[in-house]
């Protein structure tokens, strides 16, 4: 999981997970340790290879933002002149 703890800031990263093919189930929550309270929100993450037992992600982020935010989905190779083909389906957000 990569993520920008600021507009424009560095991007920082939680360690590795696996290394493989897909496919690959992940889980991401959004979660503040005090309701109510302005602060930052923490991000725990999980992942799946066989779609039915989540592995907790290694790692909290812990990132600075309003309450109302944008999300996105986006994927990379890593590397300069390599395309990557991604198929992602079954988004769901929940409140």
């Amino acid at each position: 999981m990569q993520y920008r703890a600021a507009p424009g800031g560095a991007v920082g990263q939680t360690p590795a997970l696996l290394n493989g093919s897909a496919p690959v189930w992940l889980r991401l929550r959004r979660f503040r340790q005090q309701q109510r309270r302005p602060g930052p929100s923490l991000f725990s993450s999980w992942y799946s290879t066989d779609g039915v037992h989540l592995a907790t992600a290694r790692g909290t982020s812990s990132i600075t933002m309003t309450h109302d935010a944008l999300i996105g989905i986006a994927m990379t190779s890593h590397k300069a002149g390599v395309d990557t083909h991604v198929v992602i389906d079954d988004v769901r957000i929940e409140p």
